[in-house]
C-alpha cells in the first residue's frame, strides 16, 4: 500500500466499502471536519429533500460538500494524481488543514467516481498530504476536482442549482383503481418509487418518509430504494406481509388487486404493494369516498394494469378517543340546529325525517352522515 494512502473509516459499523459516491462523501467529510459520520449523514439528508432527489444523486454530493464549507479550487491542468495535486496544495496554501477530492479511475471512466479526504501528515521529507478512504487510493487515481475550506483559503463555496425533471407526457387522470400522488418537493418525476410509496403508506410527507429510509440505509449501508430499506421499515411498523394473489394460477392487475383489497380490508388498512419487478406503490382509501373505503393505487403514474405482486399491510394506530364534549343537553332535534357529536365534533342537521327517525348531519370535516334522530337528542349537546 502506498505511503499516501491511509485505510480510514469514519463510520460506527467499520465497513471496508461504503458502497457509493454520496456514501463515500460523507466519510470523507466526516474525517476532515472532525464531525461524526451520522451528523453529515443527516445533513446528506438535507440536500436531498432540498433537491428533490434521491440521496445518492450527484447534485446531492455536491451540494453536502457546499453545505460542510468546502469550496472549489483551481487545479493545473498536469496536475492529475494525488501526488502531483499534494504538491501543488502544500505550495499554493500551505496552512490548510484539509482537502476534498474528487477521483476518479481513468480519464475514460468519469462515471465510476469518489470523493476522498486529504490530511496533512509528516513524511519523509517533511509535510505531505496522505489520501484517507475506505478504498485502496490507487484504484482512483487520476483526481478531476479539488475543494478547500472557505474559511482557510478565501475560496467562494459554490452551491449546486435546483434541477426540475418534469413529466414530458401529460398527467394522468384519476380513475378507479388510481389516484394521482406525487408529494415530491420539487415536483420531480425520478426514480423515487419507493420514497412515495412509504409517504402514502404512513401519510407523510415525502422529506419525513426520506428520512426514515435514510436512517435503515445508515443502518444497512446500501441505496435508499433498495428491498433491504424498506422490508427493514415495513417490519419495524409491524406490517403483515403477503404473497402475490393470483386467480386462476395468474397474478392479478392493479385495478383488480384494488378490488380484493376492497373486498378484504375496511378499518383504514393501508397496503405497501411490489408492483412488477422494478416498481413499488402504496394503495390506499381513497380519501375522496366518504361512505366506504374504495382502495386505490396512489402513485405519480397510473399502474393500474401493471401486475401486483407481493404485498404488506399497514394498520395505523388508532386515534385517541376524544374528550367527552361539553355543552348543553338537547331539547330538540330540527333541521339547522348546531350540535356537538361524541366522535366527529361539530356539525349541523341538514334534513330531518321524524317518520323514519333519521337526519342527515354535515361535521366541520365536510362529511355528510345519516344518524339516527333519537340518538342524536341522547348523546349530542348544544353548545
Amino acid at each position: 500500500m502506498s505511503r499516501h494512502f491511509e485505510l480510514e473509516t469514519a463510520n460506527s459499523h467499520q465497513r471496508d466499502n461504503l458502497g457509493s459516491t454520496a456514501l463515500s462523501a460523507v466519510n470523507a467529510l466526516s474525517i476532515a471536519t472532525g464531525r461524526p459520520w451520522e451528523d453529515v449523514f443527516h445533513a446528506l439528508e438535507d440536500q436531498a429533500v432540498y433537491y428533490g432527489q434521491m440521496p445518492d444523486n450527484k447534485v446531492c454530493t455536491y451540494g453536502l460538500i457546499a453545505a460542510m464549507g468546502y469550496a472549489p479550487a483551481p487545479k493545473p491542468r498536469r496536475c492529475g494524481t494525488q501526488q502531483d495535486v499534494s504538491s501543488w496544495l502544500l505550495a499554493a496554501y500551505p496552512g490548510i488543514t484539509s482537502a476534498i477530492v474528487v477521483s476518479v479511475r481513468d480519464k475514460d471512466h468519469y462515471a465510476v467516481r469518489r470523493i476522498q479526504a486529504l490530511m496533512p501528515a509528516l513524511g519523509p521529507a517533511g509535510k505531505e498530504l496522505t489520501m484517507r478512504d475506505t478504498k485502496a487510493g490507487l484504484a482512483y487515481h487520476h483526481i478531476v476536482k479539488v475543494y478547500l475550506p472557505a474559511e482557510e483559503t478565501g475560496l467562494t463555496v459554490t452551491v449546486p442549482p435546483v434541477h426540475i425533471v418534469s413529466r414530458h407526457s401529460a398527467l394522468p387522470e384519476n380513475h378507479f383503481g388510481y389516484m394521482f400522488y406525487q408529494p415530491n418537493p420539487r415536483q420531480n418525476f425520478i426514480g423515487d418509487c419507493v420514497i412515495r410509496a412509504y409517504s402514502a403508506l404512513l401519510n407523510v410527507d415525502w422529506g419525513t418518509a426520506l428520512r426514515q429510509l435514510a436512517r435503515s440505509c445508515e443502518l444497512n449501508l446500501t441505496t435508499v430504494n433498495a428491498g433491504l430499506v424498506y422490508q427493514y421499515l415495513l417490519s419495524e411498523l409491524r406490517c403483515t406481509h403477503h404473497e402475490a394473489i393470483r386467480i386462476g394460477g395468474h397474478p392479478i392487475k392493479g385495478v383488480d388487486f384494488c378490488a380484493q383489497m376492497n373486498a378484504r380490508f375496511h378499518d383504514g388498512e393501508r397496503i405497501f404493494a411490489q408492483v412488477g419487478p422494478h416498481h413499488v406503490a402504496a394503495v390506499i382509501p381513497d380519501p375522496q369516498t366518504r361512505v366506504h373505503p374504495r382502495y386505490v393505487i396512489a402513485d405519480s403514474w397510473d399502474s393500474s394494469y401493471e401486475y401486483f405482486g407481493h404485498y404488506w399491510v399497514y394498520t395505523p394506530p388508532a386515534a385517541e378517543k376524544p374528550a367527552e364534549p361539553v355543552g348543553e343537553p338537547l331539547t330538540e332535534v330540527r333541521e339547522g340546529l348546531h350540535i356537538v357529536h361524541p366522535r366527529y365534533g361539530e356539525g349541523d342537521i341538514l334534513t330531518l325525517d321524524e317518520a323514519r327517525d333519521r337526519c342527515v348531519v354535515r361535521f366541520g370535516d365536510g362529511t355528510e352522515r345519516p344518524l339516527s334522530a333519537s340518538w342524536v337528542l341522547q348523546k349530542c349537546v348544544n353548545t
